[in-house]
């Protein structure tokens, strides 16, 4: 993997999924579902670019925040 770039998008803005599966899948996993427990997980293993939603209320050090919610709306 040291030859990749891995770049890992959370799925949550704080506490909440945004995806349905998102906090279901790490609690089924044992971990708690949120933002600090993603990025510990992932970048535990990897080295990534761990991005965070511009809404997400925690502040994890390194990572880089973009608008990434897709309006869904008709």
């Amino acid at each position: 993997m040291a030859d990749k770039y891995i770049i890992a998008i959370s799925p949550f803005i704080g506490d909440a999924s945004r995806e349905r599966p998102g906090a279901a899948l790490m609690k089924s996993s044992g971990y708690e579902g949120n933002t600090r427990t993603a990025w510990h997980n992932v970048t535990a293993t990897l080295s990534i670019l761990f991005v965070q939603e511009v809404r997400d209320p925690v502040n994890v050090e390194g990572a880089v925040r973009f608008d990434t919610l897709i309006d869904r709306g008709g």
